[in-house]
């Protein structure tokens, strides 16, 4: 089973997806407004990113897989966050990633093309498992791999889901914010970081794999994302479920927020 201890170390890192790669936002406990933001190319490469290893990661992806049906955080979610709902992505069961991964169908290059490896996974889900599979959750089907593979060997306390917009939402009194595909929906996640984080989104630049390309909605959830491993680290975090929720190969699956 996963080990529940944390080291509370004084680096923390809220890690976001981003097109071909990751953003993480790093800054020490005792100083947040001090922000560093570095994009990767890679997980595993948010260890050694900015010098030092952190105590706590936040991360916007699955942490935790069933080998069939659906998790109950989730659905949990989804009732939080009402007509927002839609940004809670159903992820694979383990089973179908791990069909996914052996057939290359994960990254680039892909045995044919991308809309032909959609297209092998969803058949494959529908024979084997009775259900298909969202165009718009296959594209983050690679990341998902990536924290999996990592999580499963690693069983890194350090590393905790968490979900961009139950975290702005909390920040927000638990008031829905607009959603962000709106300019309304940006200025005010930023607002609520400059709130919350004493940080300007727009000031801070961007180091790193300068292949990997983010937009401004990937740098203020990464923000978000840190300000949760402050709480995690301070003991304000909330989570759900709020009882623990292990997956078949001991991975607690919760969102924190």
């Amino acid at each position: 089973m996963q080990d529940l201890r944390v080291d509370p170390s004084t680096l923390l890192v809220g890690v976001d997806g981003c097109k071909n790669g990751w953003i993480c936002a790093g800054a020490e406990l005792g100083d947040l407004s001090n922000v560093r933001l570095m994009t990767i190319k890679r997980f595993d490469d948010l260890f050694h990113a900015f010098g030092s290893s952190p105590g706590i990661v936040t991360v916007d992806i699955p942490v935790g897989l069933v080998n069939d049906g659906n998790r109950a955080v989730e659905s949990a979610a989804r009732r939080i966050l009402g007509s927002q709902a839609s940004s809670v992505f159903t992820p694979p069961e383990r089973m179908l990633l791990e069909y996914a991964s052996l057939n290359g169908h994960l990254e680039s290059p892909y045995p044919s093309s991308y809309d032909e490896s959609y297209d092998a996974v969803n058949e494959w889900a529908g024979n084997f498992l009775g259900h298909g599979v969202a165009r718009q959750a296959f594209g983050i089907y690679g990341k998902i791999a990536e924290v999996d593979r990592y999580m499963t060997a690693e069983r890194d306390p350090r590393v905790h889901e968490a979900h961009p917009e139950l975290i702005f939402r909390e920040m927000n009194a638990g008031e829905q914010v607009p959603p962000k595909r709106q300019v309304e929906g940006l200025e005010s996640r930023a607002a609520l970081l400059v709130d919350h984080l004493d940080v300007n989104a727009d000031l801070l630049s961007v180091g790193g794999d300068s292949s990997v390309k983010n937009s401004r909605n990937d740098e203020l959830d990464a923000l978000a994302l840190l300000w949760t491993a402050k709480r995690i680290a301070t003991g304000e975090a909330k989570r759900i479920p709020e009882v623990v929720d292990f997956d078949p190969v001991g991975l607690d699956m919760a969102m924190w927020y």
